[in-house]
């Protein structure tokens, strides 16, 4: 019996695999991010120039009812906001050392928001207008990173 060569098998050749990566879609983040900004500046604006005109000589006990109420204002108003705008910018990679810095101090801070006012360190750990400018000018440094869609 003659021996059988094995054959040969053709495979059909198949055209070269285009391979597509989509950019990822930012929707209306950078423009979020701006707004809040502008509105964090135009709060601590509005908080400093109320402290120098309505309260240009306070007591200590002012100045903390002051101080106080900017705190828990912010608070109310902004604070959440600015954690999920961090929290959505780091699903995209982007993040910012001195704005997490300053969140996770304030977490931190929690207990020493509720020293007693007689306390030396009463107000110690509350957010003020400074630190209210500082997030804005992180959160816009955030937003500058995101391309223009």
């Amino acid at each position: 019996m003659p021996v059988r060569r094995p054959t040969s098998i053709k495979v059909p050749l198949l055209p070269p695999q285009t391979v597509v990566q989509t950019a990822p879609v930012y929707g209306n983040l950078k423009q979020r991010c701006l707004e809040l900004v502008g509105q964090l500046n135009e709060f601590a604006t509005e908080r400093a120039d109320l402290m120098n005109t309505r309260y240009p000589h306070v007591s200590e006990l002012e100045f903390n009812g002051w101080r106080s109420a900017t705190d828990k204002i912010f608070r109310v108003r902004y604070l959440r906001q600015i954690k999920n705008l961090r929290d959505e910018l780091g699903t995209f990679h982007f993040q910012d050392e001195e704005l997490d810095e300053i969140l996770e101090a304030d977490d931190r801070n929690e207990e020493a928001r509720k020293i007693p006012r007689r306390s030396p360190f009463y107000g110690s750990g509350w957010i003020t207008t400074v630190h209210i400018r500082v997030l804005g000018e992180r959160l816009a440094a955030l937003a500058s990173r995101i391309p223009q869609n």
